[in-house]
């Protein structure tokens, strides 16, 4: 990710921060539409639940720029997904689903050049998770 890019999803993830009520309810519901059967995955008290998503959310923002930290964390992450069922099919519709709730939120603030950012930067949190999860003990 360039300079610019970082800053971009910086800058976006600040303002998504501002509506941190309605983040993870429409990253869930986002996510149940495009996959219903991930619902299962959940057996959670929701307000819990919410509170994780975007407390890891922040975390992962926040170690952008900083790779050896983004590792740390995202690979940990990745371990810990298997456990719960997590496929790697499924970090594509995690994909669709974060970036479907960033356009709702951001609306007309979530332009071409901030979506490709929150691309590039999904792309490399997801192959740091998958590189972690193939490091699972079974």
């Amino acid at each position: 990710m360039t300079p610019e890019q970082l800053a971009l999803v910086r800058d976006s993830y600040s303002e998504l921060e501002a509506q941190r009520d309605e983040m993870a309810p429409e990253f869930y519901r986002q996510l149940f539409d495009l996959d219903p059967s991930l619902r299962a995955m959940f057996m959670v008290d929701w307000p819990e639940q919410e509170a994780k998503f975007t407390k890891q959310m922040t975390e992962i923002v926040n170690a952008l720029g900083d790779l050896d930290r983004l590792m740390d964390q995202t690979m940990a992450l990745g371990q810990r997904h298997v456990a719960y069922g997590v496929k790697s099919s499924h970090y594509a519709t995690v994909r669709t689903a974060l970036l479907n709730t960033f356009g709702v939120l951001l609306g007309d603030r979530f332009d071409i050049a901030t979506r490709e950012a929150w691309i590039l930067a999904y792309n490399l949190i997801a192959e740091c998770m998958l590189s972690g999860a193939a490091q699972h003990p079974c």
